[in-house]
């Protein structure tokens, strides 16, 4: 019985741990500031952000090796950098003086996504 209860405490404490983090990731996108954006063989998901901050921060993540998108790339803020396979990379972009953003691959291609500023 001793066992079972035990089990029990850490099921439903393994489940508010995870209920938490959802809420903290929830916290993060209401503050309309920080993003996470997945790569993978399609492009940037999403491939639009609106914000209403003067500066934003996207996680980006690339989930696999098939992509010409293996770098995050914006002239205008001299932002290149690149994605490893499954790390997270913060990458801060600023929206002070634009009321649109874009970035892509190296091809700048079908892997353009756009920040935009309402």
């Amino acid at each position: 019985m001793k066992k079972r209860s035990l089990i029990l405490k850490l099921i439903i404490g393994a489940v508010a741990f995870v209920m938490l983090q959802s809420c903290s990731s929830s916290k993060q996108s209401q503050n309309d500031k920080i993003f996470n954006i997945t790569v993978d063989g399609e492009g940037y998901h999403p491939s639009e952000i609106k914000t209403s901050q003067d500066e934003v921060i996207l996680v980006f993540t690339r989930i696999t090796e098939d992509t010409c998108a293996r770098e995050v790339i914006n002239e205008e803020q001299n932002i290149n950098r690149e994605l490893p396979l499954n790390e997270p990379v913060k990458i801060k972009f600023d929206m002070k003086n634009s009321q649109e953003v874009t970035f892509g691959c190296h091809m700048n291609k079908m892997f353009q996504a756009v920040i935009v500023k309402r």
